[in-house]
């Protein structure tokens, strides 16, 4: 087991609890489809490496599949935790961990040239999260690397929610899990648009689609989720853990009768918070 450190390169305020590393580890559809997607790109002379890697679960999985296995992450704590969880395993010498901030990555930096990187820096319409950032750099420190997602699918539906709860009201993004009151939908779910990772992406997301409406209401919010393509055949909708359906309320509600076709406008950046993100819908 090899640990390289450039710290020069940590950027700060961008780690998690360690608890949120129990839920994702607990979260078995995103493991398994992440580690099918591993498999699904095995070779036993190729490199593979791991952004963001946390507990370590997937580059230890990755270890007995390529020739090496690099994985980066920037929490001290987390980095700590892969490394006992591969000496658990009986893998330490299998993997090569490096302390370092992704976004800063270049070539330089790492002992052997990836052909496989797995990045799950996921968040629902890629807004929070440095996925974008990450990838981009990838692009400019080692392009013709295969990517894992190598797309991301954005969906849409609008909604009716109450953002007043007796009395007191938060127009704001919310992700829709229990205990929260769920949305009631007013349209079909449409797809917005897919994100391929396949070359430099613009952080600038913004366009219109229009959605038929099916059912009378006021509409309130939006419903956003997301569908990843890890590799050909294997795909990772949203869950509790990654990519959860959030609830973005719309610039202004408007009451809507079904049959009627309206267009949703929005303005949003990949690796901004939703809360700076825009969404009206316009009656055609």
């Amino acid at each position: 087991m090899r640990d390289i450190e450039q710290q020069s390169h940590f950027s700060r305020g961008e780690n998690f609890p360690l608890w949120t590393h129990i839920q994702m580890l607990s979260d078995w559809h995103r493991v398994e489809a992440i580690k099918r997607a591993i498999d699904h790109h095995a070779d036993p002379e190729a490199t593979f490496l791991e952004i963001g890697c946390g507990s370590g679960v997937f580059s230890i999985h990755a270890a007995s599949r390529f020739a090496h296995v690099l994985a980066v992450e920037q929490d001290p704590r987390l980095l700590q935790v892969a490394r006992d969880n591969a000496i658990a395993n009986g893998v330490e010498d299998l993997i090569t961990f490096l302390r370092l901030d992704a976004k800063s990555l270049t070539a330089g930096m790492l002992p052997h040239p990836p052909a496989i990187v797995l990045c799950e820096l996921l968040s629902t319409w890629l807004a929070t999260e440095p996925q974008v950032a990450v990838f981009n750099r990838c692009d400019s420190a080692f392009g013709g690397a295969r990517k894992i997602p190598y797309a991301v699918s954005h969906f849409a539906e609008i909604v009716e929610f109450p953002f007043s709860f007796d009395g007191i009201t938060v127009r704001a993004p919310s992700p829709e899990f229990a205990p929260i009151r769920p949305a009631r939908p007013l349209s079909a779910v449409v797809e917005v648009d897919t994100t391929s990772f396949d070359c430099i992406v613009s952080h600038d997301f913004s366009g219109s689609v229009h959605l038929p409406i099916e059912t009378d209401g006021v509409a309130t919010a939006v419903r956003l989720s997301n569908v990843a393509l890890l590799a050909p055949g294997i795909v990772l909708a949203g869950t509790p853990s990654v990519m959860p359906p959030m609830i973005v309320p719309l610039d202004r509600a408007q009451d809507l009768r079904a049959g009627e076709r309206v267009q949703m406008c929005f303005e949003t950046r990949f690796g901004n918070h939703l809360e700076t993100a825009r969404f009206r819908i316009e009656r055609q």
